[in-house]
């Protein structure tokens, strides 16, 4: 222990050189922080739409019209809700109804939303594209202020990798409403109306995890979808 000891006072003894030892071992874990902050951000600028160019992006992990897009790093169960949803979106499914559609994007949401193993940090909000687009920004923030909050410290101890995946969709069932939904309209702040709503219940399990359990998680959730001109989005979750 004194040899170490000695050996890193020699090292850091002359001024000139202290600062560049200092570099040289801090310069990995700043690439690292730069790297996944790029990233992170890049991500984000796309789903609040803050970003003016548009990328390519392969046909499989979107959807054009309404425009919903999968994460690139989507594990199965996504990669296969997604092709479902975008089955109904683009009428190739041998039988729908606008009630499958709405169930549908509850499925895609919850299954991006609670699955912490493929997020870069607490910026990194999963189903953002599957919520009422006016409130989107608002959404994000609260999520990533609540349930998203320590996720980066989360990655940091465990590894993104060992946290919990949502590992299939038990029961998803939806109902049109009789009702009407009324709500502020963020953009003209007046009040505003839907006429067809949709009540979507889903329950869903985790992967087994012994190593960031993910029993004191929701497993169950309702929510209320509304058409918005032709784009099924989520507007209450509870």
């Amino acid at each position: 222990m004194k040899k170490l000891y000695r050996k890193i006072y020699h090292l850091f003894k002359d001024k000139k050189k202290r600062y560049l030892y200092l570099l040289l071992i801090i310069l990995p874990f700043l690439i690292a922080i730069g790297v996944a902050g790029f990233f992170g951000y890049k991500n984000v600028k796309a789903l609040l739409n803050t970003d003016n160019s548009v990328e390519e992006v392969a046909n499989e992990y979107k959807i054009t019209n309404p425009e919903y897009l999968l994460r690139d790093n989507a594990t199965q169960l996504q990669l296969d809700l997604f092709a479902e949803l975008k089955s109904l979106y683009e009428g190739t499914a041998e039988e729908y109804t606008d009630t499958d559609i709405a169930t549908s994007v509850c499925k895609n949401f919850v299954a991006d939303f609670y699955t912490w193993s493929n997020k870069a940090g607490q910026y990194d909000v999963g189903g953002m594209y599957y919520v009422f687009e006016p409130q989107r920004k608002n959404i994000y923030t609260q999520a990533r202020d609540t349930f998203y909050n320590h996720l980066s410290d989360y990655i940091a101890d465990y590894g993104a990798e060992n946290l919990f995946e949502v590992e299939s969709i038990v029961s998803a069932t939806g109902s049109k409403s009789a009702e009407e939904y009324i709500s502020m309209d963020p953009e003209t702040e007046e009040q505003a109306s839907w006429d067809e709503v949709y009540n979507v219940k889903v329950t869903w399990t985790y992967k087994a995890n012994d190593k960031f359990s993910p029993s004191k998680y929701a497993t169950s959730m309702s929510f209320v979808v509304i058409n918005n001109e032709g784009r099924f989005e989520i507007v209450e979750a509870h």
